[in-house]
């Protein structure tokens, strides 16, 4: 699902005092600060005389140090948690509960100095501102039933089936309207609506986030599994898995019911399984006798039960409070098989056949003088999945940051993983006033980014091979897409980039090649089958619809041939795009705020090897992140809000 765009993890650094400011004026900055702390020790020294007068009670009042030691924990020595707990009391404690000055006489001069830091901010100078696989094939067919499964989600790895709302079977097209589940058949212009089941809100006390639902289909297409993050008044956030019999369109009745405590990330179901990825965060002030407040829940029928110790994985320092959970649920029965929790992450999950990969971002930071560099790093965990239970297998650090899950890639054994790299250089100012060494301004004086492709061989946890930097400096990671033993990159500044091709075949010699700058950039990189790739994304302007067909050629990467449309906005989520290689087709939902017949609507692409030529433009309702296409026989199946259009292309 949405690998949610998640945010990047926070560094431990104190990001508050950070700005970035244009380096040749750091000169100016420098002499503005020394001006702003003289009158702040002014203003302080007025303070203190005053204050000194009342005498020696008041003096010991504003110098007595504040206690930074963080609460006792000991008395938890005995729980299995102990250890996590120790961890999380420090972290917690620096968050939130720890004393930002040393005693209260810096306290109140430091009320001082920011008030004059802010005086200053307001006449500031303005430089100051701040693919996978289709699952061909994957069809089986149910002996007695007719009816055969048809994958039309683009999977990112074969064999891994993700989640999505809409699913076929040869006989049926199902598709989750917010909270109702459709069921229609498939006979073209005569499709019609079969059966319908509403998953509104089970009870006063839970709210759902209908926006963010999945559905699975059953192999022998007698069962959908939704799966639905919704929010409790008494736990909080939950994921509710819940099974449907839709044996009979007509009557569709539930079947089963668990839940999970935390917020909904993605899923996949592989081999029999749900593979379901949550996010658990812990309380800001946690308290350790209620394992609730820092341990991830489970409740499978008979009440929540917290995760074992030797399920949870940790860094040595945390960095967040953030758990990405792993369930492993029976697809047929709904029973737990395993879970697994880290600790301090929370950013992007990627399944290959057999490990689950899950990332941390952090910043590492180095000290020189009155100097300090931030480099962004990712810490990369692997873990086993698919044996009778999970096993853990190590970690790899890399430079930089991921931008999401289509950024990883595994190949015969080998992770393979594009980063947008990041280096801060500051200057710092010591707090002089207060006497402490805590930093409070800094002054950006370098910045750079860049991207970087990694090859890992997890099995001894190296990078075996790497191309560092191969990108225009100043440039991120907009897009990724791995094919075999090729890989595509979309990098960009503003609204230009240029579209990589890397040849990973030999990974002693790793080549790769470019279009050179272009307009606009993708969002999404997708292999399009007979050597071509698709980028779809933000044309010349950022109001401007993007797709475009790319393939190698000589040394570089040519255009084949684009289509534009103004005015005109999509999804980001790769799921609402329809792709059909074989068929050479591209659709999806778009808003156009130039058209006189209505915005919302959808739209259907045809590659002939020559142009993207549109097959379909029709008036579709709903929110372009959940509209559905799918092409039958001939008939464009196209699904909105409380809406459903059926065309004829061939």
């Amino acid at each position: 699902m949405k690998d949610k765009k998640l945010l990047r993890m926070m560094s431990s650094a104190d990001d508050k005092y950070v700005e970035e400011a244009d380096p040749a004026k750091n000169h100016q900055r420098r002499g503005a600060y020394k001006k702003i702390i003289i009158a702040a020790v002014i203003a302080a020294s007025l303070l203190f005389g005053t204050l000194a007068t009342a005498g020696f009670a008041v003096g010991t009042w504003l110098f007595k140090p504040f206690d930074t030691t963080p609460p006792d924990v000991s008395m938890y020595s005995d729980s299995e948690y102990y250890e996590l707990i120790q961890k999380i009391n420090v972290l917690t404690y620096e968050n939130y509960e720890k004393p930002e000055y040393g005693n209260n006489f810096g306290m109140i001069c430091g009320s001082l100095f920011n008030m004059f830091l802010k005086g200053a901010a307001m006449g500031k100078d303005e430089s100051m501102e701040m693919d996978g696989a289709l699952m061909d094939g994957a069809a089986d067919t149910v002996s007695g039933t007719g009816e055969s499964y048809e994958e039309i989600t683009d999977n990112q790895t074969a064999g891994v089936i993700e989640g999505d709302r809409i699913k076929r079977s040869n006989e049926h097209i199902y598709f989750l309207d917010g909270n109702v589940l459709r069921i229609y058949s498939i006979a073209g212009e005569e499709s019609v609506q079969l059966g319908s089941y509403d998953l509104a809100d089970n009870g006063e006390s839970y709210y759902s986030y209908h926006a963010y639902r999945e559905i699975y289909l059953s192999a022998d297409c007698k069962t959908v599994t939704v799966i639905s993050p919704i929010y409790d008044k008494t736990v909080g956030s939950l994921i509710e898995i819940v099974a449907l019999d839709v044996s009979n369109p007509s009557n569709v009745t539930e079947k089963k019911t668990v839940r999970l405590v935390g917020g909904y990330s993605s899923s996949r179901l592989t081999e029999g399984s749900f593979i379901v990825i949550s996010e658990f965060s812990v309380r800001s002030s946690p308290d350790f006798s209620d394992e609730s407040q820092f341990v991830p829940q489970i409740d499978l029928g008979n009440g929540y039960e917290s995760i074992p110790m030797d399920g949870i994985i940790s860094p040595d320092t945390l960095t967040s409070t953030r758990y990405t959970v792993i369930c492993r649920f029976d697809e047929n029965t709904l029973e737990l098989d395993d879970s697994s929790a880290f600790l301090s992450c929370g950013e992007h999950v990627y399944l290959s056949n057999t490990t689950a990969y899950i990332t941390r971002g952090f910043n590492f930071r180095s000290e020189n003088g009155d100097k300090f560099v931030d480099v962004a790093k990712t810490e990369i965990y692997g873990m086993i999945y698919n044996e009778d239970s999970f096993r853990y297998i190590g970690s790899v650090l890399v430079d930089g940051h991921v931008e999401n899950r289509y950024c990883l890639d595994e190949y015969e054994g080998i992770l393979r993983v594009v980063t947008t790299t990041d280096v801060n250089e500051f200057v710092k100012h010591e707090n002089v006033v207060f006497g402490t060494s805590e930093t409070v301004m800094v002054s950006d004086v370098n910045r750079g980014t860049n991207a970087s492709l990694y090859c890992i061989d997890f099995k001894e946890r190296r990078i075996i091979a790497s191309v560092c930097d191969f990108a225009p400096a100043g440039e991120s990671v907009q897009s990724a897409r791995f094919d075999g033993t090729a890989a595509y990159v979309c990098t960009s500044i503003e609204l230009k980039d240029p579209v990589f091709f890397f040849d990973l075949s030999d990974l002693s010699n790793i080549t790769f090649k470019d279009t050179g700058t272009i307009e606009g950039f993708s969002t999404s990189l997708v292999s399009f089958g007979d050597g071509y790739l698709l980028g779809i994304g933000v044309g010349a302007s950022s109001d401007t619809l993007k797709i475009e067909v790319y393939e190698e050629d000589g040394d570089g990467v040519r255009s084949v041939c684009k289509y534009e449309s103004v005015s005109t906005y999509n999804s980001s989520d790769y799921k609402s795009y329809y792709i059909n290689r074989g068929e050479q087709l591209v659709g999806m939902g778009v808003t156009v705020y130039n058209r006189g017949d209505g915005q919302s609507r959808y739209i259907l692409l045809h590659f002939d090897g020559y142009e993207l030529r549109e097959l379909v433009n029709v008036k579709l309702d709903g929110v372009n992140d959940y509209k559905r296409g799918v092409y039958i026989d001939g008939y464009m199946y196209m699904f909105g809000e409380n809406d459903m259009k059926v065309q004829r292309i061939r």
